[in-house]
């Protein structure tokens, strides 16, 4: 719920509504989930990435980078701000959308690379499995 607010008052608000058990379940989310996924997807944009953009390889694992980092300080924002030791929520005006811009630029990346290698496979391996369905299917 946090993850998508990035206007401090927006995210200040929707933790004041929050009952007990609502922030305790957001508390634990946040402190478990919300570490490993931001790792998990940022292994999977590296991996598919640098696959379908090899000579891109350096500015992806730059761009996953930030991307997860700025998915974990989020986390410890919403997290201090959860528990009441701090209101940095004022970060989450940079924070979230760049990590939302970066993960939709992923998307795009693996998505466009995936089509790409498709439409003209550039693996040789690749090339003669769609050699050999052609020459079955006519």
């Amino acid at each position: 719920m946090l993850d998508a607010m990035w206007i401090p008052e927006q995210a200040r608000s929707a933790i004041a509504t929050m009952s007990e058990a609502q922030r305790s379940a957001h508390i634990w989310i946040t402190g478990t989930l919300d570490v490993v996924y931001p790792m998990l997807y940022g292994l999977f944009f590296i991996n598919a990435g640098c696959r379908y953009w090899p000579k891109f390889t350096r500015w992806i694992v730059r761009l996953c980078a930030v991307l997860v980092v700025s998915d974990l300080l989020e986390g410890v924002v919403q997290l201090l701000a959860l528990l009441g030791w701090a209101d940095l929520l004022v970060c989450k005006l940079l924070l979230t959308p760049a990590k939302l811009a970066l993960f939709g630029l992923g998307l795009m990346a693996i998505g466009l690379g995936l089509m790409r290698r498709l439409i003209s496979p550039q693996d040789e391996s690749l090339k003669a499995n769609h050699s050999k369905r052609i020459i079955r299917s006519e």
